[in-house]
This record gives C-alpha cells, structure tokens and sequence, in this order.
C-alpha cells in the first residue's frame, strides 16, 4: 500500500520561479507560486490545499508575479518545476497572450517548444530519435515577449498529476 505523500508538493519546496528583470529602471518583481488539489464534485472543478496528496492527485501550480517597481521589467522569465513525485499534465499549461511556453526534459537546463526530440540508444548500439511525451517534462517556462509595466502583474498555471 502506497502512503500519502505528505507535504511533499508543499509549494515552499518546490519554488523555482524564476524573474529575470533589468534593474537600471526601477523594476521590483514581487511573486508567489500556490499549489491547489484538483477534485471534481458535481461535475465541476474544486481547488483545495495540496497540502496531503496520494498518487494519482491532480495539483495545479499557480505563479503570479507583480512588477512593483517604477520601471518596466525586462526578460522576465517564470520557471515552475515539475517534481519528481508527478507527471506534467499535457496542455495544462496556461499560454497568456504575450508570453511564450517551453518545457525541458533535462532538469531545466534547456527549454525547447513540443514537440521535443531527443535521441535513445537501441539495444544494437545505434541512435534513433524520439519525440518526448509529457510524462518526461521536468519544467515549464514563460517568457514575456514584452517589458512587464510597473503594477503589471502576469500569472500562469499548470497541473501535474502525482505518480
């Protein structure tokens, strides 16, 4: 019998959110980053703490970032982690206007747009190619396309589904 896992998306441990700003301006990013259980009652969608999942939960990550500063941010870019608990949950992720989604396979060191290949060796010894399916995303990135203006906020979401 599998135990719950306790604690063990608890938003605290699992921030990463990155926000990158140019700091000559003025630009202040102040954010967060939540964590809700998805549950269905009645047919509609309930959000409630994440604070006890079992596998098989579904969690939605919220990032929200507000520039509190007097300058436009630039470069911002907003980083959430997939745990190694769970499983990105496909096209959960929120695509905004003005911001552009990729995901990483590699434990964040690069982001690509899906489909995203990568190569395995066979048996045999030679390389074939892959397309990666989204139970392999380590990590989910936007990237604002523009300047982020003072007491502009952006805010994203996406699900995992705990294994």
């Amino acid at each position: 019998m599998r135990k719950p896992l306790v604690g063990a998306l608890c938003v605290a441990s699992w921030v990463c959110a990155l926000a990158l700003a140019e700091t000559a301006k003025g630009p202040k990013l102040v954010g967060h980053m939540t964590a809700f259980r998805v549950t269905t009652e009645n047919g509609k969608e309930v959000f409630g703490p994440a604070q006890k999942v079992v596998p098989g939960a579904v969690i939605e990550y919220r990032l929200k970032y507000r520039n509190m500063g007097t300058g436009p941010a630039r470069d911002v870019a907003l980083v959430g982690p997939v745990p190694k608990a769970a499983e990105y949950q496909d096209k959960s992720a929120s695509a905004p206007e003005g911001l552009k989604v990729t995901f990483s396979i590699d434990g964040g060191k690069s982001f690509h747009v899906p489909p995203i290949k990568y190569k395995s060796k066979r048996p045999d010894g030679t390389v074939e190619e892959k397309t990666a399916p989204p139970e392999m995303y380590t990590h989910v990135k936007w990237e604002l396309q523009n300047p982020l203006k003072p007491d502009e906020a952006v805010e994203v979401q996406y699900r995992v589904k705990v294994k």
